[in-house]
């Protein structure tokens, strides 16, 4: 966008530029979490339990209260890059915690199915905030193809 006089000129090449710039960074990102958290599940199953596995649990346990808490500082509308984050971070969460090998461990087990019944009712908090029933809009259902 260039500036003429008191009026700036759009230029959606610019701000395709900018808007891929964005989107790549965060890409970047999510991609080098995901990179880490999969490293540590892989750590934590060639271990075969113990306390690694445990303390990844507790890991996961943490990060799912500070999605929480991000969830319910949300004030944004449904579909925004925010909103966007914060239900992939849960998914990703949700996924990781069903890659696990808990084989034998009923202790890690029931503390893996507490935190994803809380990654589900943050994703259904998520949703109640941007939607009033709780359920994507057919706009929203269209944009995630």
């Amino acid at each position: 966008m260039e500036s003429v006089g008191q009026y700036t000129i759009y230029d959606p090449e610019q701000r395709m530029k900018i808007i891929r710039k964005n989107l790549e960074k965060e890409l970047n990102q999510v991609s080098k979490q995901r990179q880490e958290d999969d490293n540590k599940i892989s750590q934590h199953n060639s271990v075969g339990g113990g306390d690694s596995t445990m303390q990844y649990v507790e890991e996961m346990k943490e990060k799912a209260k500070a999605l929480e808490r991000e969830v319910e500082n949300f004030t944004g509308e449904h579909f925004t890059p925010v909103y966007r984050s914060l239900f992939h971070q849960a998914e990703q969460y949700q996924l990781k915690l069903d890659e696990m090998d808990i084989t034998g461990r009923e202790d890690i087990r029931r503390q893996r199915k507490g935190i994803l019944d809380m990654l589900n009712e943050v994703t259904e908090k998520l949703n109640k905030k941007t939607h009033a029933d709780g359920k994507p809009c057919p706009d929203c259902e269209l944009q995630k193809i």
